[in-house]
């Protein structure tokens, strides 16, 4: 472990002093220096390249696993002609009854160029950083695909939001693998899961085709029976010359509240306290403490002041053409749909996100009717969700049968607001409420910058609003 190899860099001796650092103090010295070796060594067979030609830097340290990146010097280059990074993992491991040796893996491979400068993102894409006040946050980037941008105009749909923000909030609890192996466990059994109980999402801005969403979701609050989180999302253009981060724009701000249950039978779930495994996640994460650092970070600052664009969107939906009191909402169509697995999670119920989806297809399904021109793109126009919220009741399951009901709270110029009420139907009959919601759709244009610039319904669709609605 002491030897000198004939390659080292002049490089190795720093990589050694901050390994020595970072370590737990347990580690001996010499092993900080066997980790900055191997990471030289994998990465020049990695790289195909000579190590003196190599530059290390530490990335991240968890117990005594190190995380390094492997970069060329700038005198360099390898044999493709292109610069690279290369990522690895490097750890200790005994293999079998022997003396403990040092394992180098690559885990990444440089992204494309026009992520490697994507401003606020880890060097990894995903990682940690600070939100408003210098929470603790995770970075979740997403890069769109052609299926998401699938409104009217070719923008991101409204129901994709609640995808990501699952999709985050699972991403988080697997960087401690002790915590997410035992919630898997206890959920492959299915006596016992998490459920979201309420959703609410404000969107506003588009995202087109050839932008990428970053998102930084951090929790509000915590008990033992509920957690609360919020996404930031905003909206990265890149220079696809220089691969450099131009633009940012607030697109979206959404919040989940979810709790464990212990499955009682089919659909039905009682509250319970975390599992003490979990809280303690929640927990150590919740108390670490914010430093004036991180609190006056830039990426703490990027995200307030994200946040402080926040539009009023609600002072442009245009003259009030009605107002429905609670309980007289009319209701103006319904929709019926069968379950399936597809529709369902680890947990067995039905994976929260799928209301939301439904929303768009008996939304659009109502309007279509009405004015099949809404939908072609050639109008320049579409229809637009600015909110949606969604509290859960009960649980529907597979197989279930469900009747989604619209119903319309308000009528404006350039808006409407509706309701959602989804009932599990037993016998052809509404027999259980399992969720409802609203969703504010407006009438918008497409803009170059991705503001939402609502526009007055067509006259059309005017008449057709008030005479459902009876005004």
């Amino acid at each position: 472990a002491d030897a000198a190899l004939p390659d080292d860099p002049p490089g190795l001796p720093e990589l050694a002093r901050q390994l020595q650092k970072a370590l737990p103090p347990q580690t001996g010295k010499s092993v900080s220096f066997v980790y900055s070796r191997t990471a030289f060594r994998a990465g020049a067979q990695a790289r195909d390249t000579y190590a003196a030609n190599l530059r290390v830097e530490l990335s991240a340290v968890y117990g005594d696993t190190v995380l390094l990146t492997v970069h060329e010097n700038e005198k360099s280059f390898h044999k493709s002609g292109v610069s690279e990074r290369v990522c690895l993992l490097v750890f200790p491991c005994t293999f079998g009854l022997g003396p403990a040796q040092i394992v180098a893996l690559q885990v990444r491979m440089k992204p494309p160029p026009a992520l490697e400068n994507f401003a606020g993102l880890s060097k990894f894409g995903h990682g940690f950083s600070y939100g408003p006040g210098g929470v603790l946050a995770a970075d979740y980037p997403v890069i769109p695909s052609m299926k998401d941008c699938r409104s009217t105009l070719g923008n991101f749909h409204f129901s994709q939001y609640a995808v990501l923000m699952g999709q985050a909030r699972e991403w988080v609890l697997s960087t401690d693998p002790a915590c997410m192996t035992a919630t898997l466990d206890r959920l492959q059994v299915g006596d016992a899961g998490s459920v979201t109980k309420y959703n609410q999402t404000q969107i506003f801005g588009q995202v087109q085709p050839g932008q990428y969403l970053l998102g930084c979701l951090y929790e509000t609050s915590f008990s033992q029976y509920e957690v609360c989180l919020e996404t930031v999302w905003s909206a990265v253009t890149i220079d696809r010359k220089t691969g450099k981060d131009v633009a940012r724009r607030l697109v979206a701000r959404c919040q989940v509240a979810m709790s464990w249950v212990e499955v009682q039978g089919h659909g039905q779930v009682v509250a319970r306290p975390w599992p003490e495994d979990f809280f303690s996640f929640l927990v150590v994460r919740s108390e670490l403490p914010v430093t004036p650092e991180q609190s006056g970070s830039a990426r703490a600052k990027a995200v307030t002041e994200l946040l402080q664009e926040q539009p009023n969107l609600r002072a442009k939906f245009g003259i009030t053409l009605a107002r429905f009191n609670q309980g007289h909402f009319p209701e103006v169509h319904t929709y019926r749909l069968t379950t399936g697995s597809e529709e369902s999670n680890l947990v067995g119920n039905v994976y929260y996100a799928n209301y939301i989806l439904w929303q768009g297809r008996v939304r659009d399904d109502f309007f279509h009717a009405a004015a099949a021109d809404l939908f072609d793109r050639r109008a320049g126009k579409e229809l637009f969700c600015l909110e949606f919220n969604i509290k859960h009741h009960a649980e529907l399951m597979p197989f279930d049968t469900v009747e989604v009901v619209l119903l319309i709270q308000a009528l404006h110029e350039c808006a409407v607001e509706f309701q959602f009420d989804y009932y599990k139907v037993v016998d052809n009959k509404r027999a259980v409420k399992a969720a409802s919601s609203i969703h504010t759709c407006g009438y918008t244009e497409s803009t170059q910058s991705g503001e939402v610039k609502l526009c007055p319904f067509p006259e059309k669709v005017k008449s057709f609003l008030k005479k459902v609605c009876r005004v």
